[in-house]
């Protein structure tokens, strides 16, 4: 590399190989110039390494040395493309093209995001929720036209939606089949006809209705009798002698005598029911001094209540027949 004599020397100063005062001043002068404009340069370098590299300590003081070891240690990076992560990535020394740059993404959107987490600075959508559960539902839990998201998978339901329900029990027993859902203000009225307190045996409940209908059981009380006596003709089996319908249905209490026509003659007689046997089978011998029978008969509205009799050697005849309930009590008002 030539050096500041050897340019001189070109330039015809000390070509001789002396130095006169007047080339002296010249070289002092060309010597200055060149320190001036070597600050300049020096200047104008530092100035735009920095620029490119912010943190290099350089400094005007700096020397040539120093600037040459920061110029070895910048690398040129180029153009970096930079893909973004869960954790901070450190941006490396060394100077870019100005073409690199972060990746995006078009995912990065609310509807991807889950409530209440912010990346990049975008919201999660409210409605994206973690659907995680050990006991999600399934179609048959879901109303119909409805759907709900399961552990990540969509279900569709399947349970039919009745609304509101407002249904009438009127028969002993009836139901009312209901399947699926019923909103709130749903209901199933029991009314049954009748089913009032004066129809109900007192003191007993039906249906949270308690009654207020005095029983009546078979007593003294007479309730219809035989008006004067009928005959029992003579035979070797039991044959109608009376018979009365009852629009009541109740337990009653059957009054009868009977006797013979003749004093060594044997009678018989006996309680039915709707021409079916029910009392117990008497008999009487004679006609002095009759004894008179009384035995409780339940029967149901419009059951006929009977006395059947014959005569085995002479025909008989029957009196006394009536039927009785428990007392009825009236009171002067």
């Amino acid at each position: 590399m030539p050096t500041i004599t050897d340019a001189l020397r070109v330039r015809g100063i000390g070509a001789s190989g002396g130095v006169s005062p007047t080339d002296k001043q010249a070289l002092i002068d060309i010597v200055n110039a060149a320190e001036a404009n070597n600050d300049a340069i020096k200047v104008d370098v530092i100035t735009k390494l920095k620029a490119l590299n912010p943190s290099l300590t350089l400094t005007n003081a700096s020397t040539w040395t120093e600037i040459r070891a920061a110029i070895a240690s910048m690398q040129n990076r180029g153009a970096v493309t930079i893909t973004p992560g869960t954790a901070d990535q450190a941006i490396i020394d060394g100077y870019y093209t100005g073409a690199g740059k972060v990746l995006g993404d078009p995912d990065l959107i609310a509807g991807n995001i889950k409530a209440g987490v912010n990346i990049f600075g975008v919201n999660g959508k409210p409605e994206v929720v973690d659907t995680t559960t050990a006991v999600g539902a399934a179609a048959g839990d879901i109303l119909n036209g409805k759907e709900a998201f399961v552990n990540g998978v969509k279900r569709v339901g399947m349970i039919t939606n009745n609304g509101v329900v407002d249904q009438t029990i009127t028969t002993q027993g009836g139901q009312v089949a209901l399947s699926g859902y019923v909103a709130p203000g749903s209901k199933v009225t029991a009314q049954l006809t009748n089913v009032t307190p004066e129809n109900i045996k007192k003191g007993v409940s039906a249906g949270g209705v308690v009654g207020t209908l005095e029983y009546l059981g078979p007593g003294d009380s007479i309730v219809w009798s035989q008006n004067g006596s009928d005959g029992i003709q003579t035979g070797t089996s039991m044959a109608m002698v009376y018979r009365i319908k009852c629009s009541l249905g109740l337990t009653y209490r059957v009054r009868y005598s009977f006797r013979s026509t003749f004093s060594t003659g044997y009678v018989y007689a006996q309680i039915y029911v709707n021409g079916r046997a029910k009392g117990v089978s008497r008999s009487f011998y004679g006609f002095n001094n009759p004894h008179i029978h009384a035995e409780d008969i339940q029967v149901n509205a419009g059951d006929t209540i009977e006395i059947w009799g014959y005569g085995e050697q002479y025909s008989g005849s029957l009196a006394d027949f009536s039927l009785g309930i428990t007392s009825m009590n009236f009171t002067r008002v």
